[in-house]
């Protein structure tokens, strides 16, 4: 290898540890915010709108998702529906492409992916408040996440709206993985 080889791998090497250096800065700042967003979180029933068991008073229910470009990782499109409950009558949609500028970093989804959803919830709030959901539905985790805090309850604390965080996949930790889970259903419903 030449000098300019050795000079172009030093410049390379340099800029992945700087990345390194400002994703792990960021992450422990991020770690810090979840712990207080976890701490406003309202695990309870008090101050709801509607009866949890009966869905009595329950008039609109909405979904949230981001999808991101397989091919741009830095290109998504933000969805949010707010539906009437129970006949799931669509009441508003809106659908908009937006650019996420942050990594997928595991734990930490809620700062790439919650700004849109919460200034879509909070455009329905400013310009049709009578189509305000009662409560939303996020792709992704909510209070099971490694700090209690996953995008679904990030969304919530914000909004000031209770939300239900619909995973796909299963967090695994503090022991948590497929295999308990597994047991435990069978223990419950076998």
């Amino acid at each position: 290898m030449g000098p300019c080889t050795n000079v172009f791998f030093s410049a390379v090497l340099c800029s992945l540890l700087l990345e390194v250096k400002m994703e792990s800065q960021f992450m422990a700042r991020w770690e810090e915010e979840q712990v207080k967003l976890e701490q406003a979180i309202v695990k309870d029933d008090v101050g709801l709108t509607f009866d949890p068991e009966t869905f009595a008073g329950l008039e609109r229910v909405a979904g949230a998702d981001i999808s991101c470009s397989l091919e741009r990782k830095e290109e998504a499109v933000a969805s949010l529906v707010v539906m009437e409950f129970p006949s799931m009558k669509v009441l508003y949609e809106k659908r908009k492409s937006v650019r996420i500028d942050l990594p997928y970093i595991s734990g930490f989804l809620a700062f790439r992916e919650s700004p849109p959803l919460v200034q879509m919830i909070e455009e329905i709030r400013a310009d049709k408040p009578a189509l305000l959901p009662q409560i939303v539905l996020i792709d992704g985790n909510g209070i099971l996440h490694p700090r209690g805090c996953g995008v679904a309850s990030h969304i919530g604390v914000v909004t000031d709206i209770p939300t239900i965080g619909v995973a796909k996949n299963l967090i695994c930790f503090d022991g948590l993985n497929r295999d308990a889970v597994r047991s435990i259903a069978c223990f419950f419903f076998s």
